[in-house]
């Protein structure tokens, strides 16, 4: 709908477009007219010309706004920065620091009364005295036949004598076999020793025994009729010669 004003301005300019059809009202309402037009105009203006700069000038500032990028103070955005680059350099030291503590409680012991057995820097030997059968084939006179000798048989001087530990470890089984006789194993770690042919013996099975501690005295075997002690050392079930440990 037209505003009130553009329409009573319009009914002026037809009122005097009428008049002017009459001789003596020509030239007085060709200015009316004139005038009336020239209103006209000026309201359209208003009504029109304004609202859409009104308009413009709107739009425009919504532009100018959308385009004007946020400026955030240095003040508030230097320290953050540097706080999350003070946190990226601590985090790998924190890391380093975890990893050490986790390697700690991996190697702390499980407790002062759990017992580590570590192999001597050298062994004790069994007697004192010489190698009577060495270790690999070897002739036995026994039975006449070549066979291989596990171990290594050490004379003994006498009954009284005492064999003795070559390392530290516990009893894991005291027997008879009928080449070797009485026979003792001792394990120590990934070896399992063992002490045949002997006369006595003075520990029992599931004994701690210290290296160098008293085992029993020598004897003699079926298979070997002489006072002595047999060796075997088997390294995870393989025979080793004992001369590679006995330095």
């Amino acid at each position: 709908m037209m505003p009130a004003i553009v329409i009573k301005i319009w009914s002026y300019v037809q009122k005097g477009i009428r008049l002017c059809y009459k001789k003596e009202w020509k030239l007085f309402y060709a200015g009316y007219i004139a005038a009336g037009v020239l209103l006209l105009s000026s309201a359209g203006l208003l009504l029109v010309t304004v609202p859409g700069g009104r308009n413009r000038a709107g739009s425009i500032i919504q532009e100018q706004s959308a385009v004007t990028p946020t400026v955030v103070s240095s003040e508030v955005a230097l320290p953050k920065r540097e706080a999350e680059a003070a946190n990226n350099v601590d985090t790998p030291t924190r890391a380093v620091e975890q990893k050490t503590t986790d390697i700690q409680a991996v190697s702390k012991p499980a407790g002062k009364d759990t017992a580590v057995v570590e192999e001597p820097a050298q062994a004790h030997w069994p007697l004192t005295g010489s190698i009577k059968t060495e270790f690999g084939w070897q002739f036995q006179p026994v039975y006449q036949e070549w066979r291989f000798h596990p171990g290594i048989d050490i004379e003994g001087k006498d009954k009284t004598e005492k064999v003795k530990a070559i390392y530290a470890g516990t009893v894991t089984d005291i027997y008879t076999d009928p080449a070797t006789g009485l026979t003792v194993a001792i394990t120590q770690g990934k070896d399992i020793i063992y002490y045949g042919a002997l006369a006595a013996v003075q520990l029992e099975k599931g004994m701690t025994v210290k290296a160098g501690q008293e085992i029993g005295t020598p004897g003699s075997s079926a298979a070997e009729p002489f006072l002595h002690v047999h060796l075997v050392i088997k390294r995870e079930g393989k025979a080793i010669n004992p001369l590679d440990i006995l330095r």
